[in-house]
């Protein structure tokens, strides 16, 4: 059984790689997952990842478009202490930057394996009044009950929301509908 701490340690570990994912403060420890599974990540967050505040980090994100308006979005996050209340949000955004649709989903019932990675799968339909174009894709963590978005720590391979109610996402994508 690990000791308190030594999950956390290899977080801080495998973040700690890139200049722009510092992590003060970071417990020394035994990293649980074999050396093969730490450099193919630590190898990831070089082009991609996005840290939420909460032990939240976004290591890879890609979708496919399954049928016409249907896609399938594909998640792998780094946690170790999920919390039920979290949601992601998926805003898909047109042009002039308002929001056309939605794939808001829940991290509750959502379990980590004991290396801290959780694969989740999203489907998404546009409604069939979306006008076919490009869309942006904007991804964020908040909390409904509280109206609080999870603090946005850092970010690679991907652009922040400019400032406003949405600074703590990134912009993704795109996606043609």
């Amino acid at each position: 059984m690990p000791q308190e701490g030594e999950e956390l340690s290899e977080v801080h570990q495998l973040l700690g790689i890139h200049p722009g994912f510092s992590s003060p403060g970071a417990r020394t420890g035994r990293a649980r997952l074999s050396w093969p599974s730490r450099l193919v990540q630590q190898a990831r967050l070089l082009q991609f990842g996005v840290e939420f505040a909460g032990g939240l980090t976004l290591l890879r994100f890609c979708f496919t478009q399954e049928d016409r308006r249907k896609y399938a979005f594909y998640f792998q996050w780094r946690c170790f202490h999920l919390r039920p209340e979290w949601r992601v949000f998926l805003h898909f955004l047109n042009p002039e930057g308002d929001i056309s649709f939605q794939g808001d989903h829940s991290l509750a019932g959502a379990v980590p394996e004991a290396s801290g990675l959780l694969y989740l799968r999203q489907a998404v339909e546009a409604p069939a009044e979306t006008p076919e174009g490009l869309y942006r894709i904007r991804l964020g963590v908040w909390t409904p009950e509280l109206r609080e978005h999870l603090p946005l720590l850092r970010h690679r391979g991907c652009r922040r929301e400019a400032p406003g109610w949405c600074h703590d996402a990134v912009l993704l994508g795109p996606l043609r509908v």
